[in-house]
């Protein structure tokens, strides 16, 4: 992380055209990486030879200012390490925990999909999309009518018409 932002300071020097700057810069700051990021100082010195409008690559990328995004991600992924956060919100593990507990085959089937179940709804349905389905080991038929479990005492039954 250190060697990403004291390169990232070398590369503005360079495109703020302080090239003298920028190889005091270089051998006060990036002299100590000098072991084991050879190659990158390398590139980085090769930029003092360039303008920032280049079209040669490497030293394209190393003056795009795309470079900045990735700094930013880099540090706050370091920062999630440092801490021990996740890069996943809270809230969104609960969702898809709850999700896939209650996701089954039947909620990307159009003529199955229930009313009250969560999952077939349109917009937590996209969420639920790559998410495993839930397992269970013994399945309950419940009426749709009164909303008890059928078993024994409560025998199923269909009417003529199917319902």
């Amino acid at each position: 992380m250190e060697f990403s932002l004291r390169v990232q300071e070398f590369i503005e020097l360079v495109r703020n055209d302080n090239r003298v700057e920028a190889v005091k810069y270089a051998r006060k700051y990036l002299q100590s990486f000098e072991k084991t990021q050879l190659r990158e100082i390398c590139k980085c010195m090769a930029l003092l030879a360039y303008q920032p409008n280049t079209d040669t690559e490497p030293y394209k990328t190393l003056f795009s200012e795309a470079r900045w995004n990735d700094l930013v991600l880099n540090f706050r992924n370091e920062n999630y390490r440092l801490f021990q956060l996740s890069t996943q919100s809270l809230l969104s593990v609960a969702i898809q925990a709850g999700l896939s507990s209650l996701k089954t085959p039947q909620c990307y089937s159009p003529n199955c999909k229930n009313p009250h179940c969560p999952v077939c709804q349109e917009d937590f349905n996209k969420i639920a999309r790559n998410l495993p389905y839930s397992h269970c080991v013994q399945s309950r038929l419940i009426c749709r009518v009164t909303g008890l479990p059928l078993n024994e005492h409560n025998l199923p039954m269909m009417l003529p018409n199917g319902q």
